[in-house]
């Protein structure tokens, strides 16, 4: 880490996926952040959310032994689900390996044990797994925005099937102001779940607990 980056942020990389559009990783106050076209993934203000999503989940007394994340970023909820869970078994998918070369070149990935990191399209991989997760973290992004197939009913049926009966999904949703598209993204996970809580609110996201 450089002294600079404490006063002006250090661009480390930047090149363009066939995925993902813009990716690049800044160094600014001695730490890592990844950008995906300009929207904040990892490191920086999100570090931040992950960490009170995660104590809230912990302070309730949830055990957690196996856990399924979907979109891997900088791998920022891995380790604070690490922190928190020392013993956690995580599988990981993410579509664009040019994020898995960059969380594990930059955030050091690949050095953290139980994890495994899956290269596939999380729409089709979660029809046909088998495993059931105490914890499901959604974190799928394109940009800005959660990806149109994931605010479908459909998709939350398929989340459902793969949770223990006594399970928590956190949510990242995205939240652009636009009220209509959140409240029917709340509307759907109720026809889905008996429980939908809001239990963070950020600028340009919300984390609901599912169950």
């Amino acid at each position: 880490m450089t002294l600079i980056s404490y006063f002006r942020q250090i661009e480390m990389v930047n090149f363009i996926s066939p995925l993902n559009g813009e990716i690049k990783v800044v160094e600014f106050f001695g730490k890592l952040i990844l950008y995906v076209n300009d929207a904040e993934q990892s490191g920086g203000t999100i570090a931040g959310m992950w960490q009170k999503a995660v104590k809230k989940v912990q302070s309730s007394k949830f055990k957690v032994q196996s856990c399924l994340i979907l979109g891997l970023g900088g791998g920022t909820v891995i380790k604070i689900l690490q922190k928190y869970y020392p013993e956690v078994y995580m599988d990981v998918i993410e579509f664009d390996l040019a994020i898995i070369d960059i969380a594990k070149k930059y955030f050091d990935i690949g050095k953290i044990d139980n994890l495994n990191i899956i290269n596939a399209d999380a729409f089709k991989w979660i029809k046909q797994v088998r495993n059931n997760y105490d914890l499901i973290i959604f974190d799928l992004y394109v940009g800005k925005t959660n990806p149109r197939k994931s605010r479908t009913i459909d998709f939350l049926k398929d989340l459902k099937k793969i949770l223990k009966k006594a399970g928590i999904i956190l949510f990242n949703a995205h939240y652009q102001n636009d009220e209509g598209e959140y409240d029917k993204l709340l509307k759907d996970c109720r026809q889905v779940f008996t429980i939908v809580d809001l239990i963070l609110i950020y600028p340009y996201s919300r984390i609901l607990r599912l169950r």
